[in-house]
């Protein structure tokens, strides 16, 4: 059964229940008060025989005249009866109980004549007197009241169930749509989108899935994108790492000549490890695991930029203030985030590099500068996301991941990532740590 007909079922079952309950007790309300007033007039009528027979046992004032719908006997104590007018009503035991004065007075319903009658017996100094009214006739308007409460139940029954349909049906409708939509997605289908505005819960679960496809579809096409890239980027190394390969296997090569092969197989090989190791990093959301230590973070950026500078052969200079650099890190990830930043530094400028380590409200900030292309307009955040690359910067090799690394270290240390343009050309890009 579906959502939509179980719902509507609901709706419907409470229509009816609602409706069936205001008729069912409009009807017991009635006949309860129609029960009551026959009992009060029976009383009453009681009330003037009780006069009558105070002056006299048995006295006959009204013999012989109509009392409508009221029949009235007198019974003696030894049960004999005494017709007064009307039908002759049944004496039972409990008759000659309420004739004896045990018993003050009683109700109760018999059927006479296939008609149901209101017997009152109530006890007289001589006896008793029965005054009885024919129940049915009483009740003839309580037939047709349930006969109208009947329909009115039936009525508002079927109202309130196609009321609760359309409404069902309305409210469902998103619903609906977001399963067919669903099925599409599961098919392989990307470019879905489903209706749905407002503040409901049905209107707002349509806006989340339209976010949803919105990021699958963006992210589909970021995919064929870094597909591409890395394809690229590691065709290059495995290429040259081939041509190589197959020169020295075809060639005699002078020692210098084999020496240059061999570098250059060495230089392919590790820049092909790079680039599959930041894959992995960043694909896997992979984490160094070495224990955190207390460093200057001074000391260990200078050595880093020493290094740099012998493996590029460039001018990489070293800056920073005055105290202390103390933060805890994990070292292999600091130096792992800092030789990102001066090989992306390295690779757009052609001119110096400066690595500058500096103390700000309790952070200790990294940052490479250069005097390369610089921005070029491009938000600064998008800088760090995985595989974001400046359209630039595609013709060049690499991953796409580096400052993306670059930010996952600065989170893991409780820091951020940040990127300027210099003046004069260039760009700052660096990370902060929280200091000691």
């Amino acid at each position: 059964m579906s959502l939509r007909l179980r719902t509507a079922l609901v709706g419907i079952i409470i229509a009816v229940v609602s409706a069936s309950g205001a008729a069912l007790s409009s009807y017991f309300l009635l006949a309860a008060r129609i029960s009551s007033d026959v009992d009060s007039d029976l009383a009453t009528v009681s009330s003037f025989f009780l006069d009558e027979v105070r002056r006299s046992p048995f006295a006959d004032p009204v013999k012989g005249q109509d009392l409508g719908a009221y029949s009235v006997q007198a019974v003696d104590r030894n049960g004999k009866i005494l017709p007064v007018a009307g039908i002759e009503l049944p004496v039972v035991e409990r008759d000659i109980q309420v004739a004896l004065g045990r018993v003050g007075y009683y109700l109760q319903d018999y059927d006479i004549n296939e008609e149901t009658w209101r017997i009152r017996t109530t006890s007289t100094r001589y006896g008793a007197i029965q005054v009885a009214l024919n129940y049915d006739s009483a009740t003839e308007a309580l037939a047709a009241v349930r006969a109208i409460a009947v329909a009115i139940a039936l009525l508002v029954a079927t109202g309130g169930a196609f009321v609760s349909w359309i409404i069902t049906r309305r409210a469902t409708a998103p619903l609906y749509d977001l399963t067919a939509a669903v099925e599409r997605v599961a098919e392989g289908e990307l470019d879905v989108e489903v209706s749905g505005t407002g503040s409901s819960e049905v209107n707002r679960l349509a806006g989340a899935f339209n976010r949803t496809m919105a990021a699958l579809r963006r992210s589909r096409t970021e995919q064929k994108r870094i597909v591409q890239d890395v394809g690229h980027d590691l065709r290059t190394p495995l290429t040259s790492l081939l041509n190589n390969i197959t020169i020295l296997k075809k060639h005699q090569l002078e020692k210098e000549e084999y020496d240059q092969v061999v570098d250059d197989l060495s230089s392919e090989i590790s820049t092909l490890k790079r680039l599959v190791d930041e894959i992995i990093d960043v694909a896997s959301g992979s984490s160094f695991e070495e224990d955190p230590e207390e460093m200057d973070l001074k000391v260990l950026v200078m050595d880093i930029t020493l290094r740099s500078r012998r493996r590029y052969e460039r001018e990489v200079d070293f800056s920073a203030g005055d105290g202390s650099c103390m933060a805890l890190v994990n070292i292999q990830a600091i130096e792992r985030a800092v030789n990102n930043l001066i090989g992306n530094a390295i690779k757009y400028s052609q001119g110096p590099v400066e690595v500058k380590v500096s103390k700000e409200k309790g952070l200790v900030w990294i940052d490479v500068l250069d005097r390369g292309i610089g921005l070029q307009g491009v938000d600064p955040q998008l800088l760090f996301q995985r595989f974001w690359r400046a359209d630039s910067a595609r013709s060049s090799s690499g991953s796409g991941l580096g400052l993306a690394i670059v930010q996952e270290i600065a989170n893991q240390h409780g820091g951020t990532t940040r990127a300027s343009e210099r003046d004069g050309g260039g760009s700052s890009i660096g990370f902060c740590v929280k200091s000691l």
